[in-house]
């Protein structure tokens, strides 16, 4: 029986999380250290250790970009943490949706949303 090959559907110009550890993520075939931004096809180092620390101008990569995201998939680290409300109010007012979770489950929501050619980008704490 043929193994199906998972990274076949991904539209041209994504990229994907292929992998996440103590410190480290694995985008698109290169390592990055420490917390990361995501858009469809650009990373960026992110300059926040825990979820105490975001804000609107620490997610300005992504915030900025026009047009604007459907959804930001927000990784918390270890434990899945929602942001203030008021915060994920003027994320909204932004474009996108904000949706706060563990690392782990960003990033894979991150990879299937990829996949399916939706408009996400992602803001993953290191675990």
């Amino acid at each position: 029986m043929k193994e199906d090959d998972l990274t076949s559907s991904l539209p041209e110009g994504r990229q994907l999380v292929e992998g996440y550890g103590p410190g480290r993520f694995t985008v698109a075939g290169q390592l990055h250290e420490g917390a990361l931004l995501l858009t469809m096809n650009e990373t960026s180092a992110w300059a926040v250790g825990s979820h105490d620390e975001i804000t609107l101008e620490s997610l300005a990569f992504i915030l900025d970009k026009s047009p604007s995201y459907e959804v930001l998939l927000i990784g918390t680290g270890a434990k899945s943490v929602l942001l203030p409300k008021a915060l994920r109010s003027a994320i909204r007012e932004k474009g996108p949706v904000a949706e706060c979770m563990g690392t782990g489950a960003a990033a894979r929501t991150f990879n299937l949303l990829q996949t399916e050619g939706r408009r996400v980008a992602a803001a993953l704490i290191a675990v």
